[in-house]
């Protein structure tokens, strides 16, 4: 489709009208063509139309994944921060809190917001990436920290990064007897 090429070039204004057209020729999918064309418009309002003209339940629980790809698509990062967290994309929702951390302390606590999310989360992509996230962004990683991310490592079945980060905690001599199972 044309009107897909269009998006991925950035050429957003093409691609809005041709998944209009696309939406009055194919009744059968023109919800995923509205929430398509809502996803290339810079309007808060307009998108908000589009949105309206979705009729299917399945395609409504899609509209704030869409919105949350708009906002960052067009540059309004907090927002499209928050929406992330709101749809559980955490992972999205801590790349662009970092993307606008302006200082150290900043970046701390998003930090330590990602170390209590990896910690409680259960296995998932998500945890994984998010924990590739941190070691992309974190080069210096305290032996407490590292227990953490074992234990996340070991529910994520990361098998090399659970290695890691268990032989780190255990020789600063932190776990306890599941850690040390675990490692083993």
């Amino acid at each position: 489709m044309r009107a897909r090429a269009f998006d991925r070039a950035e050429n957003r204004d093409s691609a809005r009208l041709l998944y209009d057209a696309s939406a009055k020729a194919l009744p059968q999918i023109a919800d995923w063509l509205h929430l398509r064309a809502a996803g290339v418009t810079a309007s808060k309002g307009d998108r908000n139309s589009y949105y309206g003209r979705i009729k299917t339940q399945v395609a409504k629980e899609r509209i704030d994944w869409t919105e949350a790809f708009a906002l960052e698509r067009f540059g309004e990062i907090p927002e499209a921060a928050a929406k992330y967290r709101e749809v559980g994309a955490m992972v999205n929702h801590f790349r662009l809190r970092l993307a606008l951390a302006g200082d150290s302390v900043a970046k701390d606590t998003v930090r330590r917001e990602m170390l209590e999310w990896i910690s409680g989360a259960s296995s998932s992509d998500q945890l994984r990436d998010a924990m590739e996230l941190f070691d992309k962004t974190f080069t210096t990683v305290s032996a407490g920290e590292h227990l953490l991310l074992a234990r996340a490592s070991w529910r994520a079945g990361v098998s090399k990064r659970t290695t890691t980060s268990y032989q780190k905690a255990i020789a600063a001599r932190l776990g306890n007897d599941r850690d040390y199972y675990n490692y083993g």
